[in-house]
């Protein structure tokens, strides 16, 4: 059985998305947000520091969207310098994300989770409820990739809140599906069930395919910890029936590893080996 996906890139393109100041959706492995406008402008805006803060931000956005991962560290340390020093609490957040992305992207994933943490503090300190959600998700998706649950649920509880202050029904869905994972990993599978299911009814209220995929693969997942075998392939092909092109090829080869793991388990092995073939076969 599958205990933890390996972690991907998936989950952190939120964090690129919102910085960016663009829509974003992302999900299951992932940060689910609805679309979010660009933040406002800060009224530092023409200081020359914050200028420049700017200008870094700008261009760690342009570094990370070429892969120059290496390069993005040592603006974002100097853009979380300069708004120190004009005490800039969202700019030096903004900063942080990248520094703890730059870290993430260069293989330090237990280093870039207090990033994020600061990230979150500040946004809050300035008043930005997005960005602090943002951070806090952030942090506990890498949480959850070292083991360290009980703060991972705490940094997702602190997220869902704040989405909940922020009426984001959408992110409300994704950080239900989220939290109910972590108790499926523990093997509270009571709690589990009720979250996911009710992450589940709610992307089916808001029509989310992504995040109604993302639940159903969790559910799928937790009854294959459970052993029950065919529920999990009746939750794998509700998520595989899905056809938004937000759902892409990796998460639905991620939960046909776990469809040939339910057929296996439920004694079907010509069909778990034809779905581990071919990528399918129910």
């Amino acid at each position: 059985m599958k205990v933890l996906q390996v972690i991907s890139l998936q989950p952190l393109r939120g964090v690129l998305l919102f910085l960016a100041g663009i829509a974003s959706g992302v999900s299951c492995a992932s940060f689910a947000q609805t679309p979010q406008p660009a933040p406002t402008a800060s009224p530092l805006a023409t200081n020359p520091t914050a200028a420049r803060v700017d200008q870094l931000i700008a261009e760690c956005r342009q570094l990370m969207a070429k892969g120059s991962f290496e390069a993005v560290g040592p603006k974002a340390y100097e853009g979380v310098s300069l708004s120190q020093s004009i005490g800039d609490k969202i700019r030096q957040s903004r900063s942080l994300m990248y520094v703890a992305l730059a870290l993430f992207h260069s293989g330090h994933l237990e280093e870039s989770i207090e990033p994020f943490k600061q990230s979150a503090a500040f946004a809050a300190e300035g008043g930005d409820p997005r960005l602090q959600a943002l951070a806090l998700r952030s942090a506990a998706v890498l949480l959850v990739d070292v083991g360290q649950f009980d703060d991972a649920l705490f940094f997702y509880n602190e997220a869902l809140t704040l989405q909940r202050r922020l009426k984001n029904r959408a992110a409300e869905a994704s950080l239900l599906g989220n939290i109910g994972r972590i108790y499926a990993v523990m093997r509270d599978y009571a709690r589990a069930e009720q979250l996911l299911r009710e992450s589940l009814d709610m992307a089916v209220e808001l029509r989310d395919e992504l995040v109604q995929f993302s639940a159903l693969a969790k559910l799928a997942d937790m009854e294959i910890g459970r052993s029950n075998y065919n529920q999990a392939l009746k939750y794998s092909a509700e998520a595989l029936s899905l056809t938004s092109t937000e759902i892409d090829a990796a998460m639905r080869n991620e939960l046909l590893h776990d469809v040939a793991v339910a057929h296996f388990g439920a004694g079907n092995n010509q069909r778990g080996l034809g779905c581990a073939g071919t990528g399918g076969g129910f």
